[in-house]
């Protein structure tokens, strides 16, 4: 595993990688911290196996306390961490959509549904702490944080409880717009649609954030780094998931790897997916196959 290494982006914010003890983990799972002066928070604390490692690089950045962690979603990889960050590190309040806050204070189910799904990577990214109600604020009751405007916009699609948090220019999108890698040729991107999909809900949530693109400076990715356009960028978003429905309502019935070829074919950033280190394309061939599922057992109703 590699270390923690901050990436600063500008002034206030800051990328912290949290790269996972398994081939091809890396630059993918990461925390936004933003801190100034007056106030710090983070985005998506990361999964209970790094908050450690989480820990010691906001002691090392001279925060001694959080005013608010602001959750996505509560995927493991996103927000499986919190209830051991609050343990471990001072935290004013935790923002999450309110389907989302009863799986944060009694875990048991959100630990066995992801079990179920992920099997030992739920192992990998560590067991789930539960968080203390008075700490959970639903996003639903929030419109600014230490009296400065935030504007939280529901994106259903990855999940029915994400959360985009709009925040002075820079939007958190969690998974709404994709998966993000840099290649020496531009971004590779995919869409993230695990089961249960559905395209009208998704392609809703792409469109909403679309409308406020253009007052928007920076996309901040939950996998994993940043755009300055997001105007083009969530149009190719929305572009290529239309692409990959079509591919797969045509030819859903032949293999991932089939699939691949097909949408290398048809789709500019997706194609350098080639341009990938070798243990990141066996990580995103698992991930790709997550999404062609989602996909392929679609709900129409």
């Amino acid at each position: 595993m590699s270390s923690l290494q901050p990436i600063q982006i500008d002034q206030t914010l800051w990328l912290l990688p949290l790269d996972q003890p398994r081939e091809g983990f890396r630059q993918f799972i990461s925390t936004w911290l933003y801190h100034d002066q007056k106030i710090a928070f983070v985005v998506d604390p990361g999964p209970t196996a790094t908050i450690p490692r989480l820990v010691e690089a906001l002691r090392q950045q001279g925060i001694e306390k959080l005013d608010a962690v602001l959750l996505t979603h509560i995927h493991l990889d996103h927000g499986g961490g919190t209830g051991a960050l609050v343990e471990q590190f001072p935290v004013d309040r935790v923002l999450c959509h309110p389907q989302g806050i009863p799986h944060l204070i009694e875990p048991t189910r959100l630990w066995e549904g992801s079990v179920k799904v992920l099997g030992d990577l739920a192992t990998m990214y560590g067991p789930l702490t539960p968080v203390p109600a008075e700490k959970l604020v639903s996003t639903e009751d929030v419109d600014t944080l230490c009296g400065r405007p935030i504007q939280l916009i529901p994106t259903p699609g990855h999940a029915p409880h994400q959360v985009a948090f709009a925040w002075e220019g820079a939007l958190f999108l969690g998974e709404a717009g994709g998966v993000l890698q840099e290649t020496a040729q531009g971004p590779y991107l995919r869409p993230a649609t695990p089961p249960a999909f559905r395209r009208g809900v998704f392609l809703q949530s792409i469109k909403t954030l679309r409308e406020l693109a253009p007052s928007l400076t920076r996309l901040c990715y939950g996998h994993f780094g940043s755009s300055t356009q997001p105007v083009e960028m969530l149009e190719q978003a929305e572009e290529q998931l239309l692409r990959w429905l079509s591919v797969v309502d045509a030819h859903g019935q032949e293999d991932d790897l089939a699939l691949i070829e097909r949408l290398q074919q048809v789709d500019p950033l997706f194609a350098r997916f080639p341009l990938l280190d070798a243990d990141i394309q066996q990580r995103e061939r698992y991930f790709v196959g997550n999404s062609l599922w989602g996909m392929r057992t679609e709900k129409r109703s």
